[in-house]
């Protein structure tokens, strides 16, 4: 049994959704792709390519956060440990015993030479040119000079004590970039020696010109040894966390950053369509939850493409508007973002525009919006929709112009408020919670002043009736209402009467009051092409229709609805105005003169259809209230004696003859409705057609002479 029970359901909500598909048109699927398209490539934006081409030293164009949560082998941190590593390791060198002996070759070769010379007959010039040409390494002129004058015995010692140093200093060996270092080393151990400064000069040219490294640097291995300890260094891991912002707007890119973005995926841009994707299917939940919103609570707007339209601009209009805000924001004030995206300016618009409930639903759209052009965060998801409420509980019951100031002192404290809740729930600093306060405020003003400025133009190019056209339309100069009570002032009593009965049901069956009241005002304006021919304003003097066919007074009454929708149209009147001027009689007969019809011999082929109204029958609460306002004050009118039981039998037998007439079938009131009406009129009939008292003969002389005393006085 359960189980039957959730298949109906569901074949309930299936039906449901089939239902609501056909009734799209191809209007409305142009009007979703035109939707889909923009939402989608202005909440995506930042989304469309993934990735950036930063190169060390820029700066950050946007906030850069993780996609997605991985762990990485952090190349920057571990690359720095294996240089350090690699720079550890000393060179590597050869010890070449090549050079130790070419080196006691040298030594051995010079002093040799040297003592050739010294036994020789040459002059000593010759000797001393001749060593110039022929030792092994170059020694000056002196040292020469030194090595040939030496006593006897003395070169071979000096030769000793050369060779002894070299091959000392040689075999702890030395390197090719510290050659200069071990010469140094060499004239200070000679300095230490005891000889004279001539044959210290002496050993240390042959010692410092003879000496070679013997530590052959070899490449090979030192690099081999580097690779080895940078293979000894562990691997620096990382886990990178969703959401985590890598780097920031307006911050200079470092190494680090692109190595984290390399990680990511993210240093070469390349085509997000996993996000896109994502963006595509959530715009199209949204708009098909309004959609599904539309149709079953207000039909109307859906069916009619001109509000739908409305609408959409408005989605679009301020969702652009919150994007190209969040997108010029200065890096440095990067809360201003959240804080001016004109979100109450949208709902007050599809408030007074469109309906209020409808703006509560699109001020969570909105929202949503204005979090996810602030990367996904609650704070402006928040102060979006703490604003976008005020300006809907401000302007829903709008009555003047007035209530617009309200509301932007309404939204600057929602969004005072917001900011202070968020921010101290963030930990912000006490100056952080006064700047956005101020940014709070200029949202209120901005929002307020967009909405005045946008809302005279939506008006008039979409057609739409708004409190603050109905308020001008209501003011006693404006010219149609001035000539109405100048040639037709029966009517225009009439009138007054008919939208206080109005005014007074509607506010109890949730109907629109203002445009009840107004469309009262101007029911019956097209009495005004012949106001003589309505017996309101004919004052005692002949009537007319007491020399006419009841057929042709039947066509003049009822022509008045025609004559009234042309006047409104040369006035430019409101459609909804124009709505209950066209719909006020319905298809009502005209029984009076269809009575007077039937009971005439003369008259053949009398048909109750020519005496009726052309209709439309009333299709809104508003146009319904009037009709039964209209005629439940001319019925009371007629009455001789006015009580209120008669009052009361009269209404209730009127509202029953209308819902039998059928004149109700095509409005949204209920049987509950008509019972409130009924008590509604039968208040306000019984307050105008109050007793009077009657004043007896004398009394009234009394009073009349006291009057003409008083008179006589003023004069």
């Amino acid at each position: 049994m359960l189980d039957l029970e959730i298949i109906n359901k569901r074949l309930k909500v299936w039906r449901s959704s089939a239902s609501f598909l056909q009734e799209l048109t191809w209007h409305h699927y142009c009007l979703l792709g035109l939707l889909m398209l923009v939402l989608t490539v202005t909440l995506s934006s930042n989304f469309l390519l993934e990735g950036v081409s930063l190169s060390i030293g820029e700066i950050a164009p946007r906030d850069i956060t993780a996609p997605r949560t991985i762990e990485f082998i952090d190349r920057y941190k571990t690359q720095q440990l294996e240089t350090k590593a690699m720079e550890s390791v000393e060179r590597v060198y050869d010890f070449k015993l090549e050079p130790i002996n070419q080196v006691k070759l040298d030594i051995s070769t010079t002093f040799n030479r040297i003592l050739e010379a010294r036994n020789s007959k040459e002059k000593l010039a010759d000797k001393i040119q001749g060593l110039k040409e022929n030792l092994p390494v170059k020694l000056s002129e002196k040292a020469i000079n030194t090595s040939l004058t030496l006593a006897p015995g003395k070169l071979g010692e000096l030769e000793e004590i050369s060779s002894k140093l070299v091959e000392q200093m040689l075999d702890a060996g030395v390197k090719d970039e510290k050659i200069q270092e071990a010469r140094n080393k060499l004239g200070e151990e000679i300095d230490s020696l005891a000889l004279n400064p001539d044959e210290k000069k002496l050993v240390k040219e042959v010692t410092q010109k003879t000496i070679l490294p013997n530590l052959i640097f070899n490449y090979e291995k030192t690099e081999k040894e580097k690779e080895k300890a940078r293979q000894s260094v562990e691997p620096v891991k990382q886990i990178i966390r969703k959401g985590l912002i890598i780097i920031r707007r307006g911050d200079q890119v470092t190494p680090e950053h692109v190595g984290l973005l390399e990680a990511l995926g993210l240093q070469r841009p390349r085509i997000n369509y996993q996000t896109i994707g994502g963006f595509v299917l959530f715009n199209l939940l949204v708009l098909s939850m309004i959609g599904f919103y539309l149709w079953r609570y207000r039909r109307d707007i859906l069916q009619r493409y001109s509000r739908l339209s409305l609408l959409a601009l408005i989605l679009i209009f301020i969702t652009l508007l919150s994007k190209v805000i969040n997108t010029i924001s200065p890096s440095n004030m990067s809360s201003s973002a959240i804080y001016l995206a004109p979100v109450a300016a949208g709902t007050m618009l599809i408030t007074i525009l469109l309906d209020a409930k409808l703006a509560i639903l699109i001020n969570v759209v909105f929202s949503a919006f204005v979090g996810i052009m602030n990367n996904n965060d609650l704070g402006a998801f928040t102060i979006a929709f703490l604003g976008g409420m005020a300006g809907i509980y401000t302007v829903s019951r709008l009555s003047q112009r007035d209530d617009l100031i309200r509301a932007c002192l309404s939204i600057s404290a929602a969004n005072v408020l917001g900011i202070f809740t968020i921010g101290m729930i963030y930990g912000s600093m006490w100056q952080d919670l006064l700047l956005g306060s101020i940014w709070g405020i200029i949202n209120g003003i901005f929002s307020t002043v967009l909405t005045i400025g946008l809302l005279p133009f939506l008006e008039k190019t979409f057609s739409v009736t708004t409190p603050i056209t109905l308020l001008e339309l209501a003011n006693p100069n404006h010219p149609l209402m001035r000539k109405f009570l100048l040639e037709a002032p029966g009517t225009y009593h009439h009138s007054i009467v008919v939208a206080n009965l109005a005014e007074a049901a509607a506010e109890k069956v949730q109907a629109d009051t203002l445009l009840v009241r107004v469309g009262s005002y101007y029911h019956d304006i097209g009495k005004l092409t012949r106001p003589y021919f309505f017996i309101e304003n004919q004052f005692g003097n002949e009537n007319p229709h007491d020399k006419l066919s009841p057929t042709l007074s039947t066509l003049i009454i009822t022509s008045h609805v025609r004559d009234g929708l042309e006047l409104a149209r040369e006035y430019n009147l409101p459609e909804d105005i124009q709505n209950i001027i066209r719909q006020h009689h319905g298809t009502t007969l005209v029984s009076y003169f269809y009575h007077r019809a039937s009971g005439n011999e003369k008259e053949e082929s009398i048909t109750e259809q020519d005496f009726r109204y052309p209709g439309p029958k009333p299709q809104t609460k508003e146009a319904a209230l009037v009709m039964l306002a209209d005629s439940a004050e001319a019925a009371v009118r007629s009455l001789s004696k006015v009580t209120p039981a008669r009052i009361e039998g009269v209404v209730t037998k009127l509202l029953k003859d209308k819902l039998h007439d059928g004149q109700l079938d095509e409005c949204d009131l209920t049987l509950r409705d008509l019972d409130i009406i009924t008590k509604a009129f039968v208040h306000v009939l019984g307050g105008i057609f109050h007793s009077r008292i009657e004043y007896p003969e004398m009394l009234i002389k009394e009073m009349e002479g006291r009057r003409g005393s008083i008179g006589g006085i003023s004069k």
